[in-house]
C-alpha cells in the first residue's frame, strides 16, 4: 500500500481506522460502517488515479503536441549586404539567432524597416527603424526589410506536399511570394533549406503536414494561369519544341520555364508530350488533345540580325528582293516562324519553322516572326 502524503487525506485515513477499531456498535451497524468506510476508500482511489491520468495526459500534451496551431506571420524579404552596418535607429536587439532569422523577426516587429547582424553573443539582430547611415564592417550583415506584396501569409513548420510545377533557389523564404505571384500557374508555394534555399512552387494547395523548417504560404495570382483549357483542340502552328508531360497540366509550369512558350498542347503521344507554342494560332479538332493559352499572342515583329544564317528547318523558300520582305512571307506560310535570306537569285527568302542553330555568314540576314 502506498502512504498518503496529503495531510487532508491523512485526516481522512485516521477517520476510517477509528470506525474500523471502535467497537461501542451493534454488529449490522459494524458491518454497515464496514461497507461505508470501504466504498469511500475506493471513491478515494479513484479521485487519485484520474489526478495521475490527467497530470500524465497534460504532459504529454505539452511534450508531443498532437497537431499544433500553425504560425501564421505575413511575409517579406531581406537582400543582405556583407560588410556594411547600419548605425543607429536601432529598435530592439534579439541574441543567440542566426542572420538568417533576422528577416523573420524584424518582419514581426513593429516599426522595424531595417537591421543588422553580428556574431555578438551568439549572433545578434539590431533591429532598426531604417537604414539610416551606413559604416565599413567586416563583421556585420545588413538588410533593408522588403515587405511583400498582399496577399502572401507565412504558415511556419508546415509543409504543403505535391502539385509542384517548378522550383527556384533562393535563400529567403519570403523571396518566394513575388516569385510565385508572378509565375504562371502558381498559387502556393513551400520554402526549404534544400540546396541552400529553394521555392518550391505548386499549382495549388491540397493538404499540408508538419515539417520543421518548412515554410508554405497561399498566393493570390492570376498570371498567365491555365485554368481555360480547350479540350479535343489543337494548336496546330508556332511550335518551338516539345518535352515530356504526364498531363497537359504539367505543361503549364514547363511552358513558363521555356523560353518563348506563350501556350502549348498536350497529347498521349509517347506516354504524355507537350507541344510548346509561341503563339496561339491556328487551330482544328483532334480528339484527346489538351490544350491552353498562358499569355497573350506578341504583337507583330520581325527583328534581322544581319550577317547570321539559320542553318537548319528549311520548310520551303520563296523570291525576295530585300530580307524586310521575307516577314510578311513567312507570316503567309503556315508553319514558317523564322526565316534567312541570302541573294541568291537576285533574293531568296528560306522559310524555316522554327530558328535553331545560327552561323555567322556574311551577306545573310534572319529573323524570327512573330
Amino acid at each position: 500500500h502506498r502512504q498518503v502524503r496529503n495531510h487532508h487525506l491523512q485526516y481522512q485515513y485516521q477517520a476510517f481506522s477509528y470506525l474500523l477499531q471502535s467497537s461501542d456498535y451493534s454488529l449490522p451497524t459494524k458491518m454497515m460502517r464496514v461497507k461505508l468506510t470501504a466504498l469511500l476508500v475506493i471513491l478515494l482511489l479513484n479521485v487519485l488515479c484520474l489526478l495521475q491520468v490527467g497530470a500524465s495526459g497534460l504532459r504529454s500534451l505539452v511534450e508531443n503536441p498532437l497537431l499544433p496551431e500553425p504560425v501564421h506571420r505575413h511575409l517579406a524579404s531581406c537582400p543582405t549586404t556583407s560588410g556594411v552596418d547600419y548605425l543607429g535607429n536601432d529598435i530592439k536587439s534579439v541574441s543567440n539567432v542566426k542572420v538568417t532569422d533576422c528577416c523573420t523577426l524584424c518582419s514581426q516587429t513593429s516599426g522595424c524597416g531595417a537591421f543588422t547582424w553580428t556574431a555578438y553573443q551568439g549572433g545578434t539582430c539590431w533591429l532598426k527603424s531604417s537604414k539610416g547611415n551606413t559604416a565599413s564592417n567586416a563583421a556585420a550583415t545588413s538588410a533593408v526589410l522588403v515587405e511583400d506584396p498582399p496577399g502572401c501569409t507565412l504558415n511556419d513548420g508546415y509543409d504543403y506536399p505535391g502539385n509542384d510545377i517548378a522550383n527556384v533557389k533562393n535563400g529567403n523564404a519570403g523571396a518566394c511570394c513575388s516569385i510565385c505571384s508572378s509565375w504562371p500557374g502558381c498559387k502556393a508555394f513551400t520554402w526549404t533549406n534544400n540546396n541552400g534555399g529553394t521555392c518550391w512552387l505548386k499549382s495549388k494547395k491540397d493538404s499540408q503536414v508538419l515539417k520543421a523548417g518548412a515554410k508554405s504560404s497561399v498566393v493570390d495570382n492570376t498570371v498567365g494561369e491555365c485554368n481555360m483549357f480547350e479540350y479535343d483542340l489543337d494548336y496546330i502552328d508556332n511550335d518551338i519544341g516539345n518535352t515530356p508531360g504526364k498531363s497537359y497540366t504539367d505543361c503549364c509550369g514547363i511552358c513558363h520555364t521555356w523560353s518563348g512558350c506563350r501556350s502549348f498542347s498536350w497529347s498521349s503521344h509517347n506516354g504524355g508530350t507537350c507541344w510548346l507554342k509561341s503563339a496561339r494560332g491556328q487551330t482544328q479538332y483532334k480528339k484527346g488533345v489538351v490544350s491552353s493559352k498562358l499569355l497573350d499572342n506578341p504583337p507583330p515583329s520581325c527583328t534581322l540580325e544581319p550577317n547570321k544564317d539559320y542553318v537548319n528547318y528549311d520548310i520551303g523558300n520563296v523570291p525576295g528582293g530585300r530580307p524586310e520582305d521575307c516577314c510578311d512571307k513567312c507570316r503567309a506560310k503556315n508553319g514558317c516562324h523564322a526565316f534567312s535570306w541570302s541573294n541568291h537569285n537576285y533574293g531568296t527568302c528560306w522559310l524555316k519553322s522554327t530558328k535553331g542553330s545560327t552561323i555567322n555568314k556574311s551577306g545573310v540576314t534572319s529573323a524570327v516572326v512573330y
